[in-house]
């Protein structure tokens, strides 16, 4: 029997009536999943092939100064000090809670080559990161920061005609002098 079938007497749920030729992932059928998905997703499908970034955003929101805290995590991997044991497997990083990762040290000088001629140093790509995981994790914020730019010129702009307006309207009433003359 192939790996990819289930045999209907190992099972006693709704699934033991699974035939042998039908497609399987992770040893289940694939139209058991797409039934469950189809129950149980809300939105397009096409949405699950896309990337998650949203970690990074939330990561950023979570800390303060979240870039710099992700720039020093990429480039805060040191030697662990005298007396620190590290196990095997992970790595010292002082910039991590408890200051062992298990994620290595990915960045080293010289293995980028720019275009431009920007020496391709720890610090530079790190930067490079952090710059593209923000944008990923806020794809819209250059949309947003324009929208931001064009209500300020609009409301500028508004705002000096109401200036004009106030001051052609009321300046009448401002500087009119008016003398009191007492009879007796």
């Amino acid at each position: 029997m192939s790996p990819n079938t289930k045999s209907p007497s190992t099972s006693t749920s709704s699934s033991s009536s699974w035939k042998k030729d039908l497609p399987m992932q992770f040893g289940i059928p694939i139209p058991v999943i797409c039934d469950w998905l189809n129950r149980h997703w809300e939105g397009n499908l096409d949405e699950l092939n896309k990337p998650n970034y949203r970690s990074y955003e939330i990561k950023d929101k979570a800390r303060h100064n979240g870039q710099n805290y992700v720039f020093a995590l990429l480039t805060g991997y040191r030697d662990p000090p005298v007396g620190v044991s590290i196990r095997e497997g992970l790595h010292y990083n002082p910039y991590f809670p408890g200051g062992a990762i298990a994620m290595p040290k990915m960045l080293n000088d010289g293995v980028v080559e720019y275009e431009d001629g920007t020496p391709a140093t720890e610090a530079q790509m790190g930067k490079d990161v952090v710059s593209f995981l923000s944008w990923a994790a806020k794809p819209e914020m250059e949309e947003r920061k324009l929208m931001g730019f064009k209500w300020t010129f609009v409301l500028s702009l508004a705002l000096l005609q109401v200036a004009y307006y106030h001051r052609l309207r009321w300046y009448v009433l401002k500087s009119r002098k008016l003398v009191l003359d007492v009879v007796n």
